[in-house]
């Protein structure tokens, strides 16, 4: 059971072309000069990994990053011992300091993005130390999962901490409107509701000051309204064309008379591929009944051979196209794509009647409309 809950989709690193570099300086406590120190965090091109070995405690790591980005800085030591903390990069130089082997314990100055991620971190302590002690006794009492009174009690007191931790958070969003982790503290807080309040997301995003807004993880929130803004539902469908699996160029346009499921998917995306059994069965259930499918692949160039792969596996029969541009498929950012799944129904007026429809909810809406 997780403290937080991950999206069931596949996020668009935030970084962009134009490069700086991070610079990251460490000590920490290591006597036995047997440890490592590892890097992790997304780019456009995918999970990138950067590694130093601890000399004397000391290491550093340095890369390229143009705007603020998640990281996660990692220690392994020879005995086997592990620990992980998050660290924002961005183009500058910063230190880290630990008095002990944990990162935990560590102290990271030279960043006002990682000033202001420990201070949030300390107005959550509390909440997330209660949240440990809670996940402990579960695991440390047996039959747990038979035991309905407990089981009740535990989940009442994990909503009780997840509550006062959005809380927490949307106090210091409102107090952060000129912080990167001020924004990061809002959308987790849940007030900021694109699905079910998509003016009042757009309200409060526009509270933040220019300087965030202008990181690209700024930009990339708002190119997710402005490809809302031009794809809302009763809206026509932003026409574009690419090139399917046999290279002959493909407009959405042309399928204008059907209902048409737009999908836009990724052969590397396990969220993206769960949910392709569910559209072979509507494909094949309503397909003489004037419905189709699109699938736009966001697969890398030198990705062709999986994306292929991945249609022929798992029975996508219908048209397939592709730019093979990754996250900067054209397509992808006409409609303001960043996650997979993601899907748009359109009716045979090329109207879009429906969004983001999950599992067996695209073959109940067809029964509605095809029925």
């Amino acid at each position: 059971m997780k403290k937080w809950m991950i999206p069931l989709v596949c996020l668009l690193p935030f970084i962009s072309a134009a490069q700086g570099k991070y610079n990251i300086y460490g000590q920490i406590t290591d006597p036995d000069n047997a440890g490592m120190v590892y890097l992790r965090y997304n780019t456009n091109e995918g999970l990138k990994t950067d590694s130093a070995k601890l000399v004397n405690g000391r290491f550093a790591l340095t890369g390229p990053v143009s705007s603020v980005i998640e990281g996660y800085l990692s220690t392994s030591y020879a005995n086997k011992t592990f620990d992980q903390v998050k660290i924002y990069l961005e183009p500058k130089e910063m230190i880290l300091n630990s008095p002990t082997r944990k990162l935990k314990d560590a102290i990271i100055t030279g960043s006002k993005v990682n000033d202001d991620n420990q201070l949030l971190q300390a107005l959550l302590k509390p909440v997330n130390d209660q949240s440990d002690a809670l996940m402990k006794k579960w695991r440390s009492t047996p039959d747990r999962e038979r035991d309905s009174t407990f089981r009740k009690a535990f989940l009442a007191q994990q909503v009780t901490l997840e509550l006062e931790a959005r809380a927490i958070k949307k106090k210091f969003a409102s107090a952060n409107l000129n912080s990167y982790i001020g924004l990061i503290a809002g959308l987790e807080s849940g007030s900021m509701d694109f699905n079910n309040n998509f003016e009042g997301y757009v309200q409060d995003f526009n509270k933040f000051s220019a300087e965030v807004r202008s990181t690209d993880f700024g930009k990339s929130i708002q190119e997710t309204i402005d490809g809302a803004m031009k794809t809302r539902i009763g809206l026509t469908a932003l026409d574009f064309s690419q090139k399917d699996v046999k290279g002959k160029t493909v407009r959405l346009s042309d399928f204008r008379g059907k209902y048409v499921l737009l999908d836009f998917w990724a052969s590397w995306c396990h969220p993206c591929r769960e949910e392709t059994p569910h559209l072979v069965k509507a494909y094949q259930k309503f397909k003489d009944k004037k419905f189709t499918i699109l699938s736009v692949s966001l697969d890398k160039a030198d990705a062709k051979a999986a994306w292929l792969k991945a249609i022929a596996n798992d029975g996508m029969v219908w048209t397939n196209v592709s730019d093979l541009h990754f996250w900067r498929n054209e397509a992808a950012i006409l409609y303001g794509i960043k996650s997979v799944p993601a899907n748009f129904l359109i009716d045979p007026n090329g109207k879009i009647i429906a969004r983001d429809l999950r599992g067996a909810e695209v073959e109940q809406k067809l029964a509605e409309l095809l029925n």
